[in-house]
């Protein structure tokens, strides 16, 4: 009998798609699995192909053989597509620059495909894999997301000072943007860095704050001539502050510095997202889930996701203030507006 083993296992946990349904059970030996993600403030861009596959063997050891994981003689394009017109095609090469780590799966090459060519936010990206049967051929197509505006208190100019209004209770920071094209869902994650003086040395420390994920019920592709909505979040001086204090031992005998704060923004497109909520593991009994893939002649996912720093953000007074001496977190020995230690 044979035992059928999809490495899509390795790429499951973190991505998502959604159209071209594919039966995986069907009588053939190889199934080309696709992973990629375009983003254009990306300097590199890659494409894993790998194959799932059917044997005769213990499944294990079938996996631990690398001609079981990747296809020889194929070529890959990136196509760049405007206005209905080719413009361009992109040519992939082989690296193994990126070490895998060592497991179930064959670790003594990693085959990946990427360019190093800038890509562009205003034209359509399909992705042309020629086997050498053409039959065989495999094709998929996404948009990039674009930039968007960050407005109102974080201002739409990266190198203006940015103050975070926390210390004020009767107030609550908002963080407001103008949604993306083409975009489904939201990640945010705000960055603290701080030093700790312990004479003679310093050290750097950086926490992270992730928000819920926001996720936008209607999508909006490139070419919708259409008001973007004002999306938004809030931060809360309890809530912010909260973090730092489950977040930052206290230590005696140091003194510390607030460093850079930076909130991040990281998009996903409708099909990423969808294929992450797709594949992610089931909380019911049944742990069966739906396949979804966007590759035509095989699975997997290629689409794009777009992040954004928003940097040269700091504490007003009043923050400083109460990062110094509040109910949270004033033994955490950080400075007031002044520059002095009180605790």
């Amino acid at each position: 009998m044979k035992k059928i083993f999809l490495i899509n296992i390795i790429l499951i946990t973190i991505f998502a798609s959604c159209s071209t349904e594919l039966d995986v059970n069907a009588e053939w030996d190889e199934i080309p699995v696709i992973y990629c993600l375009l983003n254009q403030n990306d300097s590199v861009h890659y494409v894993r192909i790998n194959k799932s596959f059917m044997g005769n063997e213990d499944a294990y050891v079938m996996a631990a053989e690398s001609d079981s994981l990747y296809f020889n003689n194929i070529e890959v394009f990136l196509e760049r597509w405007k206005n209905n017109s080719r413009i361009e095609i992109i040519s992939l090469e082989i690296t193994t620059e990126i070490v895998k780590d060592t497991g179930i799966f064959a670790s003594d090459k990693n085959i990946i495909y990427k360019t190093n060519e800038q890509l562009f936010d205003d034209s359509e990206y399909k992705l042309v894999v020629n086997f050498p049967n053409p039959e065989d051929n495999v094709y998929a197509t996404t948009e990039l997301i674009k930039n968007f505006s960050v407005q109102d208190y974080f201002g739409r100019n990266d190198s203006i000072k940015k103050p975070l209004r926390v210390g004020d209770r009767s107030y609550i920071q908002p963080i407001v943007w103008l949604e993306g094209n083409f975009t489904r869902a939201y990640y945010i994650t705000l960055y603290f860095q701080y030093f700790e003086i312990a004479p003679p040395d310093t050290t750097e420390y950086t926490i992270s704050w992730s928000f819920p994920t926001i996720v936008d019920e209607e999508v909006y592709d490139a070419a919708d001539n259409v008001i973007r909505d004002r999306m938004r979040v809030y931060i809360s001086g309890d809530a912010f502050f909260q973090f730092i204090a489950t977040s930052i031992p206290v230590k005696q005998d140091i003194k510390r510095l607030v460093g850079d704060i930076e909130i991040e923004f990281v998009l996903a497109s409708d099909d990423f997202y969808t294929y992450i909520v797709t594949h992610k593991p089931s909380s019911g009994i049944s742990q069966e889930n739906q396949f979804f893939t966007n590759i035509e002649n095989g699975v997997g996912i290629f689409s794009s996701r777009f992040n954004k720093p928003i940097k040269n953000i700091y504490l007003d007074d009043r923050s400083k203030d109460s990062l110094a001496m509040g109910r949270f977190t004033k033994m955490l020995k950080f400075p007031d507006r002044y520059g002095r230690w009180l605790y």
